[in-house]
């Protein structure tokens, strides 16, 4: 059963080719007063979208976390849509490729450098140029 009623994304990196965000479930974003303390928010994933100028795609990588309180239907609905509307306008002449996978590395505490984070999440999934000369 799903407790979420909506999901947030969180930029943890971003540059002209690669972008990683946290999925966030969230039970109710507009009771702020019930839950203050953070309780309504649960990371259920991480979204790595870069491009892939050789091939002209834009690539998604949506990473679930598993987790009883969210179905990935909904996750990977709502993630769909957001990487969608973040394509800019000069990128509408490449392809839009999503893949699906499934991660255990939770990241409860997250702390610069998050690149040795994001290497460990992405893996050899990522071209490891992109992520090379990044600096946070």
């Amino acid at each position: 059963m799903n407790n979420f009623k909506s999901y947030s994304f969180s930029r943890l990196l971003a540059d002209s080719e690669i972008e990683f965000f946290l999925i966030v479930g969230l039970v109710e974003p507009d009771n702020f007063n019930e839950y203050w303390d953070g309780t309504g928010h649960q990371g259920v994933g991480y979204l790595v979208m870069f491009k892939n100028h050789k091939l002209t795609t834009i690539e998604n990588l949506i990473y679930l976390l598993p987790n009883s309180k969210s179905t990935h239907a909904d996750i990977k609905r709502y993630t769909y849509h957001f990487a969608e509307r973040m394509i800019s306008a000069d990128m509408y002449n490449y392809d839009v490729q999503f893949k699906i996978k499934k991660t255990s590395i939770l990241g409860n505490s997250i702390g610069p450098p998050y690149i040795d984070f994001i290497r460990s999440i992405v893996g050899n999934d990522v071209p490891a140029a992109l992520l090379k000369d990044i600096a946070i």
